[in-house]
């Protein structure tokens, strides 16, 4: 399948949405990547007790909410009961954990999803995404022998995993790419080099590394488009924008 794609040549993704003045992960975060301008956000699925598919990083309740234990332990009807936590760890009243259809319906025609698979069933996740029209604005990431999954599940899916660290010649990743094919390229930015990612791209993937730092500078982005990468996630997707709007490249 050809990788998801926007009307922006180089795409920013919001990990785990514009979540700088909202709460991770949540349909406040969704909102504001969409305002900012990022091209795709990035999303945590997991899945209830009862078999709903929600919107959530961790495995447990605690950091993000103002409940306790697994996740996966509690329907959904128990999870609406919570709260969000949001910057500095406040409690927002009105977010609640958003289910996956939840984001899809809000998103459609507005912004694509970079989807991080937790603990799912890929062929559950797939119907979603086909009911609200999004299959071509999805990319699915999973370790290798999860993308073979979503090959086999829904082979309509674009894929998207990370290299393994040792590999560091473009050898070594063609290798990696024959036996694991994926459409795009994760990883964090420090194991990109130009010779991977030129070597990526005549494999036919696109690379969408990982910028996250607790502070971002336009210095690191200007680093990573030199690398000849094809998008970033960033936990500053406004600020970055902002930034590609600068340089004429927005």
């Amino acid at each position: 399948m050809p990788p998801p794609r926007s009307r922006h040549r180089f795409q920013v993704i919001a990990h785990r949405g514009n979540h700088v003045d909202a709460p991770e992960n949540s349909l406040a975060a969704l909102d504001a990547a969409i305002r900012c301008g990022a091209d795709f956000v990035e999303v945590d699925l997991r899945t209830t007790h009862d078999g709903a598919i929600v919107v959530m990083h961790d495995g447990k309740l605690d950091r993000t909410t103002n409940g306790t234990g697994a996740l996966k332990d509690r329907t959904l009807a128990e999870l609406r009961s919570l709260r969000l936590r949001g910057p500095g760890d406040t409690l927002q009243e009105s977010e609640r954990i958003p289910t996956f259809e939840e984001m899809l319906a809000r998103a459609r025609g507005r912004i694509g999803f970079y989807l991080d698979c937790k603990d799912i069933d890929p062929a559950v996740v797939a119907a979603l995404v086909r009911r609200h029209h999004m299959e071509t604005r999805c990319v699915v990431y999973d370790d290798p022998e999860g993308c073979a999954a979503w090959a086999a599940a829904a082979p309509w899916m674009p894929r998207m995993s990370s290299a393994p660290d040792f590999i560091r010649t473009t050898d070594a990743l063609r290798d990696w790419l024959d036996r694991y094919p994926v459409e795009v390229l994760d990883g964090g930015i420090e194991w990109h080099t130009r010779e991977l990612v030129d070597a990526a791209k005549r494999h036919g993937a696109v690379v969408w590394p990982d910028i996250m730092a607790p502070v971002e500078a336009p210095a690191m982005w200007d680093a990573a488009r030199d690398l000849g990468v094809d998008g970033l996630q960033t936990d500053h997707p406004e600020a970055l924008v902002g930034w590609l709007r600068s340089q004429g490249a927005r």
